[in-house]
């Protein structure tokens, strides 16, 4: 079973897994997730699941989450691929601000922009000037 993030961001009070590495955690998540790493998971699924909960897996791109929920649901888990994975919410999250020609960007990281129309730029990261 799969769900959108925009389906994800919907539900309130839910159990959030993010199976990447604590590293990637760290530099950004969805919001209320909790890290166990595919591996750790994987090694100790009864340790973190309950058979009565339900759970919404993701990943970087959505590839290893779908992969850990089909074997999780064959173990009897109730676990629910976020589809797209961390990558889908960046992307539903980004902002969207009106652009000019005297319009200036900066940001504190490397934004990737990505111009919707002539007047529209999505950039996620943080933008200090626009």
């Amino acid at each position: 079973m799969d769900i959108s993030v925009n389906e994800l961001m919907r539900l309130y009070n839910v159990n959030i897994i993010d199976i990447r590495d604590k590293y990637k955690y760290e530099m950004g998540h969805i919001p209320n997730s909790i890290n166990i790493p595919y591996m750790i998971l994987m090694n100790n699924y009864s340790r973190y699941l309950d058979r009565n909960n339900i759970y919404y897996i993701y990943c970087q791109a959505g590839v290893m989450s779908k992969k850990c929920c089909l074997l999780l649901n064959e173990l009897g888990y109730k676990v629910i691929n976020v589809t797209g994975g961390y990558d889908a919410y960046i992307l539903v999250s980004a902002l969207v601000l009106p652009v000019t020609p005297q319009s200036k960007v900066c940001a504190t990281t490397p934004v990737v922009a990505v111009a919707l129309a002539s007047n529209t730029l999505v950039a996620p990261g943080f933008i200090l000037t626009v």
